[in-house]
This record gives structure tokens, C-alpha cells and sequence, in this order.
């Protein structure tokens, strides 16, 4: 009788430290998936914060081309003024 009990109890051990293991990989694989989402959100971030970026300057050199030739209208209205008016 003795025997049997712990032969039960040896076998419940064994079936614990088996899901125990199960439980274990299970939750490696869950935290690998999270791992690799994390990185893969981090990567879109950067990509995105790189686009902005990218937008932002390509805005600015607009800015600056509009400015650029602001200044030489003015440039070519005042030429055309003086040349009406005579002033060289």
C-alpha cells in the first residue's frame, strides 16, 4: 500500500514539473512575440520620426526657394522702377 502511494506521488511530481516546464516555454514564446512586436514598433517609430523629418526639412529648403525668390522679384520690380524713372 505504502508502494502505491508513493509511486502516485513520484507520478503527480512528475505530471507537475512537466506542466511546470510547459508553463515555462509557454511564457519564453509569449515574451519572444512581445520582444519581437516591441522591435518592430520601434523600427515603424524611427521610420516614421526619420519621414518627419525628412518632410520637415524638405519643407524648409521650399521655404527658403520661396524666400530666395521673393527677393529676387523685389530685386527685378526695383531694377524696372529706376529704369522708368531713369535712375541707374
Amino acid at each position: 500500500m505504502l508502494t502505491y502511494f508513493y509511486s502516485l506521488f513520484w507520478e503527480c511530481l512528475c505530471c507537475l514539473q512537466q506542466k511546470l516546464q510547459q508553463h515555462k516555454a509557454a511564457a519564453a514564446a509569449k515574451q519572444q512575440q512581445q520582444q519581437r512586436q516591441q522591435n518592430s514598433s520601434n523600427r515603424t517609430a524611427a521610420a516614421q520620426q526619420q519621414q518627419q523629418q525628412r518632410q520637415q526639412q524638405q519643407q524648409q529648403e521650399q521655404q527658403q526657394q520661396q524666400q530666395q525668390q521673393k527677393k529676387q522679384q523685389q530685386q527685378q520690380q526695383q531694377h524696372q522702377q529706376q529704369r522708368c524713372w531713369g535712375i541707374n
